[in-house]
C-alpha cells in the first residue's frame, strides 16, 4: 500500500493503492509475482490508517500550519503542510515510521508490545535535541507515564543513540528506566532485522539516558535521537526541536471539513464543482471582488469569514486486545495508578479514612484498611463487612416515648434498622428502611419492653445486632449473618 499523487488537469489528490502481497514498490506486477509473499493483516491495517493519514493532510511528523479553512477566489482548502520530521520519540503516531502506532505498551512478563494503529491524541512535550533533560521527571517522561495501557503493561517510547564504543541502539524506555534495546542486523542483500535485548541492560539510575553514555546527567545533554528523521541507526549531525502535535483536531471529518481542495493559480473552479466534491458543507461566501486573484481569507464550516476552524476530537480507537479507558492526560484518576506521571499515586484524591487508598476504589472508604482484604470477593472489605452496634441504651421520656441511642464500630453503613417488641410479641421494624442513618431514634408510640438495633452494611446485609430491655438489664441477641 502506498500513497501517490495523481493528476486530473490542474487538480491533485492522494489515492491509495492496495497491494496485498509483500513486495518492493518497484515490482512490476506485485499481485501475481510468485516471489511476493502475503502481507500480514496487522500490516494491512497499519498501512491503511497510515496512508489515510496522508490523505487527510498528515506527514510523517504530523501537520504544520493553522489548519484553518482558507478561500482564494472560488477555491477552498486548509492552510498548512505536512511535517515530515520522522522518527521523533515524542510523536507516538501511526504516521511515524518509528512507531507505526499510538499507545505503545510493553509487558515485561513476556516482553510483548501492544499498540493501536491510531493518530496522536494529545500534544506531547517538545524534545529539544540541543538541551535534553535526563531527569526521570522531565516533561516527556511525565507525559509518557500518563498514557493508558492494559493491566501489567507500561507505556514506552523509542529513541536512537550511540554508546561510548560506537554501537547504534534503538532504546525502549518507560520514562524512568530502560526496558529494552535493539541493534539493527543487515545481511548486505537488502534484508535487515532487529535483535532485542531485555536482560543484562546497563545499570543506570532512574532517568532517560538520551546520549547513551551510561550516566544520568543533572544538566541538559545534546544528542541526535531521531537520526535526522531518517534511520535512527545511522549517525545524525543536526540537532532539532522535535515537536509532537495533537492530530485528531486536524483531521477533516465533519461538515465543511471536506473542503480540502487545492487549485492551480490559473484554474477557475465553479460553485457546482465545489459542491459536488465537498458536499453541502463545502461552500464559499466569497468577498467583494473575489476571484482568482483575491486575497486568502479564513472561513468557517458555513463559508463565512472566521478566525479559526476546529473539529471535535473523537474517542481514541482501541485494539481488540484491550479497551482504552477514558483518560484526562496529566490528571490523576483516583484509581490506584500514577496517571499524571509524577511518580505519586492518587495525590489530591479524597481519602476520608486516611488509609492511602482513594475513596473511589476503597472497599471500606470510611474504615481504615490499607490491606483492602476482601475474602469473599464481593468488593466489600472484611474490615467493614460486619459492622457492630455498641452501647445501645433506652430511656423513657415523660410523654411516654422512648429515646434510643447507640454507636457503631464502623461508619461504613447504609444506616440502622430499629426493631421493637412488646411482651409475647415478635420484633417489628420501626419507620422506613433503614429506620435511620444516624445513631439515635425516638419511638413516640412507646410502651415497648424491648428494642433491638442492627447495622446495615454497604451491601444491605443486617449485622451486629444489639438489644436492650426497657427498665431492666441489657440483653444481647446475635442473629446469624445473612449475606446476599
Amino acid at each position: 500500500m502506498q500513497h501517490s499523487w495523481s493528476a486530473s488537469y490542474d487538480w491533485y489528490f492522494v489515492n491509495i493503492n492496495i497491494i496485498t502481497n509483500n513486495c518492493p514498490l518497484s515490482t512490476a506486477d506485485p499481485q501475481n509475482d510468485p516471489a511476493c509473499g502475503p502481507r500480514n493483516m496487522m500490516g494491512e491495517v497499519y498501512a491503511l490508517v497510515h496512508e489515510l493519514g496522508h490523505n487527510m493532510g498528515l506527514g510523517h511528523g504530523g501537520r504544520l500550519g493553522s489548519n484553518n479553512l482558507i478561500g482564494l477566489g472560488e477555491a477552498i482548502w486548509r492552510e498548512g503542510d505536512w511535517d515530515n520530521g520522522n522518527q521523533k520519540a515524542n510523536y507516538i503516531s501511526v504516521m511515524n515510521y518509528l512507531y507505526s502506532a499510538a499507545h505503545l505498551c510493553y509487558n515485561p512478563t513476556d516482553n510483548s508490545r501492544t499498540s493501536a494503529p491510531s493518530f496522536l491524541g494529545s500534544t506531547m512535550p517538545t524534545l529539544n535535541e540541543t538541551a535534553l533533560s535526563e531527569s526521570a521527571d522531565n516533561p516527556m517522561s511525565v507525559s509518557l507515564r500518563a498514557q493508558p495501557c492494559p493491566a501489567g503493561s507500561v507505556p514506552v517510547m523509542l529513541y536512537g543513540c550511540v554508546d561510548d564504543v560506537g554501537t547504534h541502539w534503538m532504546v525502549m524506555h518507560d520514562g524512568t528506566q530502560m526496558r529494552g534495546r535493539a541493534i539493527k542486523v543487515d545481511d548486505g542483500a537488502g534484508h535487515w532485522w532487529l535483535v532485542w535485548q531485555y536482560t543484562g541492560l546497563p545499570a543506570i539510575a532512574d532517568g532517560v539516558d538520551w546520549d547513551c553514555d551510561g550516566v544520568i546527567s543533572t544538566g541538559a545533554v545534546q544528542a541526535n535521537i531521531n537520526g535526522d528523521g531518517g534511520d535512527i541507526f545511522k549517525d545524525g549531525v543536526s540537532t532539532n526541536a522535535l515537536v509532537a502535535r495533537e492530530e485528531w483536531s486536524k483531521l477533516p471529518f465533519q461538515a465543511g471539513a471536506g473542503c480540502f481542495l487545492i487549485k492551480d493559480d490559473n484554474e477557475h473552479i465553479s460553485d457546482a464543482y465545489i459542491a459536488a466534491v465537498g458536499g453541502a458543507g463545502c461552500t464559499f461566501g466569497g468577498a467583494t471582488g473575489a476571484g482568482d486573484d483575491a486575497a486568502a481569507i479564513p472561513l468557517n464550516a458555513a463559508g463565512d469569514p472566521a478566525p479559526a476552524y476546529t473539529s471535535p476530537v473523537p474517542t481514541d480507537p482501541h485494539e481488540d486486545t484491550f479497551t482504552l479507558p477514558p483518560v484526562l492526560i496529566g490528571t490523576e484518576q483516583c484509581n490506584g495508578l500514577d496517571d499524571d506521571g509524577d511518580r505519586l499515586v492518587d495525590e489530591g484524591c479524597a481519602d476520608r479514612d486516611k488509609d492511602q487508598v482513594a475513596d473511589a476504589i476503597d472497599n471500606c472508604p470510611l474504615t481504615w484498611n490499607p490491606d483492602q482484604i476482601d475474602a469473599m470477593g464481593n468488593l466489600l472489605g472484611d474490615a467493614c463487612r460486619t459492622p457492630q452496634v455498641r452501647g445501645l441504651s433506652a430511656k423513657a421520656l415523660g410523654d411516654g416515648a422512648v429515646a434510643l441511642s447507640w454507636s457503631a464500630d464502623s461508619a461504613d453503613v447504609l444506616g440502622f434498622a430499629v426493631y421493637r417488641a412488646k411482651a409475647g410479641s415478635d420484633l417489628v421494624l420501626l419507620g422506613g428502611y433503614p429506620t435511620t442513618t444516624g445513631t439515635s431514634y425516638v419511638d413516640k408510640s412507646g410502651g415497648s419492653l424491648r428494642y433491638c438495633v442492627r447495622a446495615i452494611n454497604r451491601l444491605g446485609d443486617e449485622t451486629g445486632e444489639q438489644c436492650v430491655q426497657l427498665g431492666g438489664a441489657e440483653k444481647r441477641v446475635w442473629l446469624p449473618l445473612v449475606l446476599r
